[in-house]
């Protein structure tokens, strides 16, 4: 019987990691997430912090695992670290948001994740990001890109991109800006995993 459960098994993470990255297009289900305060005093995104890297730091909120959906607390929105579900979000753009607690994990994993926010469609931002997504250098170790792009609610700016304990916020698309954070960050988040 165990022998079986470990084909079985064998054979399930074969086919999962087969299905490797792609862009994902549907409805991701979770628990509220509940946005604690905001830090006040914490630079602008345009302030450099003074250690010559994209964007600004962000304080650590740990990296503890919880059940699938459920009810997440973060003290910073958007989070760039902290508790998170099991299971990560896969490489993509997505057109509906994904839960916040994948896309965390997708950070401890050293993806990079890119939040936009648009009150009314947002085709052509929609277009610049995917067209950045594809030309993003792949990761040198997992060979794809390591970047989400997913919409997002509540944000501060419209556009957001974040590494694990890091942050920028950007008004309007500007591709040299991301692609500046996405290589500096990229595969650097504190789990090496695909």
């Amino acid at each position: 019987m165990q022998k079986k459960m470990l084909i079985i098994g064998a054979a399930l993470t074969l086919a999962l990691a087969a299905a490797g990255p792609s862009i994902r297009i549907g409805a991701a289900q979770e628990a509220p997430v509940e946005i604690g305060p905001v830090e006040l005093g914490a630079p602008a995104a345009d302030e450099a912090p003074g250690d010559g890297l994209p964007g600004r730091p962000v304080a650590n909120e740990g990296a503890s695992h919880a059940s699938q959906c459920t009810a997440v607390t973060y003290a910073h929105n958007p989070p760039a670290s902290g508790t998170h579900y099991p299971t990560w979000a896969r490489p993509g753009v997505y057109v509906e948001p994904v839960p916040v607690g994948k896309w965390v994990h997708s950070l401890e994993h050293g993806y990079i994740v890119i939040l936009y926010d648009c009150a009314e469609p947002c085709p052509e931002l929609t277009e610049q990001l995917r067209q950045f997504y594809e030309t993003a250098p792949k990761s040198e170790r997992f060979r794809y890109q390591k970047l989400v792009v997913t919409p997002a609610s509540g944000l501060a700016h419209r556009l957001t991109i974040l590494a694990w304990d890091r942050i920028d916020e950007l008004d309007d698309f500007d591709g040299e800006r991301l692609l500046a954070f996405y290589q500096a960050f990229h595969d650097r988040g504190p789990e090496v995993a695909g």
